[in-house]
């Protein structure tokens, strides 16, 4: 009776080990960001994008991570008897189109590293509003900030079953950020550069 609770125990352990070591096929892949840091070499710039989705194909995944963000304000004070309101709203987008090299196949219980290469662009909207429009009317215009960048970093990953996995990634990326504002008749502009090293963990799912 023992031997054969041994041999049904070994065969168990066995056809695990076998099934854990099923490679991952082709499919969609998302990863969610538990971490995401950037830690400034120069500058204060960060870009934040908690979630990624694409698709993992051999060796090789391509993804593109994404993060919306909005905000509104409002106002009011007086001026000559007159009451006046403003209000604001500002629309970030960040967009990171990502591509993803695994040095060695990924499969279940195995660590996979790999290297990675990223573009960063943000898309800033705005509008504003004032009432009743001021007179004699205000001269001014800020145009909307630009920012955009490239890392390139790398990591590893840790199937712990075939469609779930845990992985953590370390980037160099490049910023530059430029912004103008003009008031009549003055006019400033700005811009900054930015390398900053950049730390991920994340959970990852393949369909």
């Amino acid at each position: 009776m023992n031997r054969i609770a041994l041999i049904a125990a070994v065969a168990v352990t066995s056809l695990s080990a076998i099934a854990q070591a099923e490679p991952v096929g082709d499919g969609l892949q998302l990863d969610v960001d538990l971490v995401d840091r950037t830690l400034p070499l120069a500058g204060v710039l960060n870009l934040t994008t908690p979630i990624h989705a694409g698709y993992h194909f051999g060796n090789t995944a391509v993804l593109v991570g994404a993060y919306v963000a909005r905000g509104g304000v409002s106002s009011s004070y007086l001026s000559g008897g007159t009451t006046y309101e403003s209000s604001g709203s500002l629309t970030w987008v960040e967009l990171a189109p990502s591509v993803r090299y695994h040095l060695k196949p990924l499969e279940a219980g195995a660590l996979s590293p790999f290297v990675l290469g990223e573009i960063d662009y943000v898309i800033v909207s705005q509008s504003s509003s004032q009432t009743p429009a001021p007179t004699p009317p205000v001269s001014s215009k800020v145009d909307l900030p630009k920012l955009w960048g490239f890392a390139l970093g790398g990591g590893a990953e840790y199937l712990v079953s075939k469609n779930f996995g845990l992985s953590a990634a370390v980037e160099l990326r490049y910023l530059n950020y430029s912004l103008a504002v003009s008031q009549s008749p003055s006019e400033s502009k700005g811009a900054l550069d930015a390398l900053c090293l950049g730390g991920t963990a994340s959970v990852n799912l393949h369909f």
